[in-house]
């Protein structure tokens, strides 16, 4: 895993067709909709296929880490794909994501409204950030989210040849 190969971000909303996507010809994010704003099987099913079709081209393998989690999907007759399923109440400690792509995410993504507020202001224009600016913001914080920090982030809980991962030590009960 060297961060080099990220996929789509999957936006989950309630509106099937959110009226600021209408004149929009292809999103750059992966967008599914139901009623609770909620990943369900199907959304995950249709991300997955859409998202892995071109590894399964090049005969890679590919080893998909999944949380405990209903709306996760366990894909069938892939000879390419290992999945591993986390055990539960450890995803903070083993799963990349949470340790720090997430993070780096919302700082991205938080510095980019802000920077778009402060836009608004310098113009004096009213600052109204739809369904779609939002996701422009997400997607371009994702791709301003660098190789090394996903690396690193994979590396940190061991998925990597060169993993530094520490020991965790604890002190004594005496002192």
């Amino acid at each position: 895993m060297n961060g080099t190969e990220k996929q789509k971000l999957a936006v989950t909303g309630k509106s099937q067709n959110p009226r600021c996507f209408k004149n929009v010809k292809k999103l750059l994010v992966h967008y599914k909709s139901n009623k609770k704003a909620w990943m369900t099987k199907i959304c995950s099913r249709n991300i997955f296929d859409s998202g892995i079709r071109n590894r399964l081209r090049k005969k890679r393998k590919i080893v998909l880490l999944i949380y405990n989690c209903i709306a996760h999907i366990e894909p069938s007759n892939l000879q390419w794909i290992k999945v591993v399923f986390l055990p539960p109440n450890t995803t903070s400690v083993l799963q990349p994501m949470d340790q720090g792509v997430i993070r780096s995410l919302k700082c991205h993504y938080r510095k980019q409204l802000i920077l778009r507020i402060l836009e608004c202001y310098d113009e004096n224009k009213d600052c109204d950030i739809s369904l779609l600016g939002a996701v422009v913001l997400l997607e371009k914080s994702w791709r301003l989210l660098t190789e090394s920090t996903i690396r690193n982030c994979f590396s940190h809980v061991g998925l990597t040849k060169h993993s530094r991962r520490k020991r965790t030590t604890f002190p004594s009960p005496n002192g």
